[in-house]
C-alpha cells in the first residue's frame, strides 16, 4: 500500500511537454485550485472523478474507501453529473483491497463485475483511510503504463487537499467540543478584546445578565452597564481572581459575583476570558451561619449538648440538639475554631476569646480530630471529631484563658489518650482546636 505524504508530490515539477498541464477545457492549474479550495473528502473525490472523466473520457472510474477502524467500505463514482456514495458492507471486496498494495492492472472489474482490463491504484491516508482507485480501460490501445505513471503524479495532490480538510475538521471538532464543555458548566464565561467588546458568552453568562450573545457582540458599552467596576480594573492592572463585585443585570436589578478576569495573549492579541459565579446564596448561607453562631452563643443548654457530644466520641446526640434546634450538620461542622492558627472568633462559644458570659463556664472541652476506617457517624464521612472534656477547679477567666495552662493539659491529655486514630501525637497537636461549655 501506498503511503503518500506531502513530501511524495514535488511541487517545483516543470513539464511543460505534460498532457497534465491541460485537461479537456480545463487548466491542470485550474483544476489544482478546485482541489485545494474542496470543504469535503467527498468533494476531493467528485472533483478527482471529474478530472479523469475528462482525462480519459471514462464515466466508470470508482474510489473505495475502506475505514479500517470500522472496517466499513464507501464506494463513490459519478453519476448523471452527480457524485453517488454506496456503503458496500462485503467482506470479499474488503480483503481485496487490502490485498491490493501497489499499481496493478487486473482482468476483472470489480465495479462492473465483469471481466475487463482494469487499472488498481491503491494509497493510505493516515493510516486508518485506504483508497483504491479503479480504473477500467475502454480503449484496448490505451497505454496502461502512461496512466500508472499520470496517476502517481496526480495522487499525491489528493493527499495534500485531504491533509487542509483533515486539519480543518480536527479544528472545528475541537472548538465544537470547547465550545460544549463551556456551555455545559455552571459558571458564566466571556471573552472580551481589548476594547471592552464581547467575543464569546455562554449560555449561564446570557442567563445571568439577561443579554443575548447578540446583543453582547453588537456593543462595546454593555460590559461597562454589566460590570460596572471593570474599566478601573483594567485600567489599574490590578489581578482578579475571587473577590466579589455587583453585577448588574438587563433589568437594572444586581447580584454579587465571585469575579475572575484572566489575560490571554496570542501574538500580538490579548483576549480577556471573564468569569461570573453567583455568590447570592453564599452570602446568605454566611449569614445564616452567623446568626446560627449567635443563637447557639446564648442558648443555656449548649453546654449539656456539647459535653454529650464529647462523651460520645463524636456521635451526635439527637436528643440534645432538639433541645437547642440546631440541624447536627451545622453542628458538626461549626462547633470549633483552631487557636493553633490563632483564629478567635468574637461571637459565640467558637473561639477563647470573648465568649459570652465566660464566668459562668467551668469546662473546657479539647477538641481534635483524626480518620477512621469506620466513623460513628455517616455525616462526618472522612473526618471524625475526638473530643475530651477537662473541669477546672479554678473559674478565673485569666487561668481559663492562659495558653501556657491549655498547653500542659492538651499535652498530658494526649499522652493517656488511648482511642484509636491514624494520627501521631504531632499531627494530632496541629489540629487542637476547643470550645467552652457550662
Amino acid at each position: 500500500m501506498i503511503e503518500l505524504t506531502t513530501s511524495t508530490y514535488d511541487t517545483n515539477l516543470k513539464r511543460e511537454d505534460s498532457q497534465l498541464l491541460s485537461i479537456g477545457n480545463k487548466s491542470f492549474i485550474q483544476f489544482l485550485h478546485s482541489l485545494t479550495d474542496a470543504s469535503s473528502i467527498s468533494e476531493i473525490l467528485d472533483i478527482s472523478l471529474i478530472l479523469f472523466h475528462e482525462l480519459y473520457n471514462n464515466d466508470d472510474c470508482t474510489f473505495y474507501r475502506l475505514d479500517t477502524s470500522s472496517n466499513t467500505v464507501i464506494a463513490s463514482k459519478r453519476k448523471d453529473e452527480k457524485l453517488e456514495r454506496v456503503a458496500i458492507l462485503d467482506e470479499n471486496l474488503i480483503s481485496r483491497i487490502k490485498s491490493i498494495t501497489k499499481p496493478v492492472l487486473r482482468k476483472r472489474s470489480i465495479s462492473k463485475r465483469k471481466n475487463i482490463l482494469t487499472i488498481y491504484y491503491p494509497f493510505v491516508f493516515h493510516g486508518d483511510l485506504e483508497f483504491l482507485l479503479e480504473l477500467p480501460i475502454i480503449d484496448p490501445q490505451t497505454d496502461t503504463q502512461k496512466i500508472i505513471g499520470e496517476l502517481k503524479e496526480i495522487l499525491p495532490i489528493f493527499y495534500i487537499s485531504m491533509q487542509k480538510v483533515d486539519n480543518i475538521q480536527q479544528k472545528e471538532n475541537e472548538t465544537r467540543e470547547t465550545t460544549k464543555i463551556i456551555q455545559s458548566i455552571s459558571s458564566g464565561i466571556a471573552s472580551i478584546d481589548t476594547k471592552g467588546k464581547f467575543l464569546f458568552a455562554n449560555q449561564m453568562f446570557e442567563m445571568m445578565t439577561g443579554y443575548s450573545v447578540e446583543e453582547l457582540k453588537t456593543s462595546s458599552t454593555l460590559i461597562n452597564n454589566i460590570f460596572p467596576d471593570y474599566t478601573f480594573i483594567i485600567l489599574e492592572g490590578n489581578a482578579l481572581e475571587g473577590l466579589i463585585y455587583n453585577i448588574r443585570r438587563k433589568d437594572g436589578t444586581e447580584f454579587p459575583s465571585h469575579v475572575k478576569i484572566t489575560q490571554v495573549t496570542d501574538g500580538d492579541e490579548t483576549t480577556l476570558i471573564l468569569t461570573l459565579n453567583d455568590a447570592s446564596y453564599h452570602l446568605k448561607q454566611e449569614e445564616e451561619i452567623k446568626n446560627l453562631r449567635r443563637s447557639m452563643a446564648n442558648e443555656d443548654n449548649i453546654g449539656v449538648a456539647l459535653f454529650r457530644f464529647a462523651s460520645f466520641g463524636g456521635e451526635l446526640v439527637k436528643e440534645d440538639l432538639r433541645s437547642i434546634t440546631i440541624a447536627p450538620e451545622y453542628f458538626s461542622t461549626m462547633c470549633y475554631t483552631s487557636i493553633a492558627q490563632g483564629n478567635t472568633q468574637p461571637i459565640g462559644v467558637f473561639g477563647p476569646i470573648p465568649a459570652p458570659k465566660l464566668e459562668n463556664y467551668r469546662t473546657i472541652v479539647y477538641a481534635f480530630f483524626g480518620k477512621d476506617d469506620i466513623p460513628l457517624d455517616h455525616r462526618m464521612r472522612g473526618k471524625q471529631y475526638y473530643l475530651i472534656a477537662v473541669i477546672l477547679p479554678n473559674r478565673k477567666t485569666e487561668f481559663m484563658i492562659s495558653n501556657i495552662s491549655i498547653e500542659k493539659r492538651f499535652n498530658e491529655l494526649i499522652n493517656n489518650f488511648e482511642y484509636p486514630n491514624r494520627m501521631t501525637r504531632e499531627e494530632l497537636s496541629q489540629f487542637r482546636e476547643f470550645v467552652f461549655v457550662e
